[in-house]
């Protein structure tokens, strides 16, 4: 990942992908109460100084 927050091999931004997660989380609630604990910890382990899924905001 480069520091600008995009993954250019998807072609894609974290926010991008975050609003990927929250879309399937509306439509099938059951696979956003999984999705969530999931997203948290990729999230961690790409770069733990992301505290804010919904906001993005990088410390």
């Amino acid at each position: 990942m480069n520091p600008g927050g995009t993954f250019p091999e998807f072609g894609e931004t974290l926010p991008d992908l975050g609003e990927r997660f929250r879309h399937l989380g509306e439509v099938f609630p059951e696979l956003g109460e999984r999705i969530s604990p999931l997203k948290t910890r990729i999230f961690e382990i790409i770069n733990p100084r992301i505290y804010s899924w919904d906001s993005m905001v990088l410390v």
